[in-house]
């Protein structure tokens, strides 16, 4: 979907057709990549609140469009098509993909820095008993 065209704005990157289309797998797989680079940088520091951020921005941004396309007329809706609140959820969930692949991002980061710690404690305490 190339959303640039109902703002009359002409913005050409190269790609293929010469328009910008934030539907294309190509900005789809570079956004994503840079953003899990970005994770891993954020969830390797020292505090551990930095690398909450994206996965936190993620959740929110899910939320707040679901909670925008969410109202009661749209609820009628849904339920005159027959769609179910499960459908509804995994909609969310699917929104979500982005969230998850973060916090697994940051977990893994975390979990490999809390090991290397370890590591170096172990080596710092058979260092100082062989003195």
């Amino acid at each position: 979907m190339d959303y640039f065209k109902y703002f009359d704005v002409g913005v050409s990157v190269g790609l293929v057709g010469g328009g910008f289309n934030t539907g294309d797998p190509v900005f789809l797989l570079v956004f994503g990549l840079l953003a899990v680079l970005l994770e891993v940088w954020l969830s390797c520091r020292k505090s551990r609140r930095p690398g909450l951020l994206l996965p936190a921005a993620s959740f929110l941004w899910a939320l707040g469009s679901f909670l925008m396309c969410y109202d009661a007329a749209l609820a009628q809706l849904l339920e005159r098509l027959g769609i179910t609140a499960a459908m509804v959820l995994l909609v969310f969930l699917r929104n979500n993909l982005l969230t998850l692949l973060l916090l697994a991002v940051y977990a893994v980061c975390r979990w490999i820095r809390r090991r290397r710690r370890r590591r170096t404690r172990e080596l710092d305490r058979t260092r100082v008993e062989d003195l």
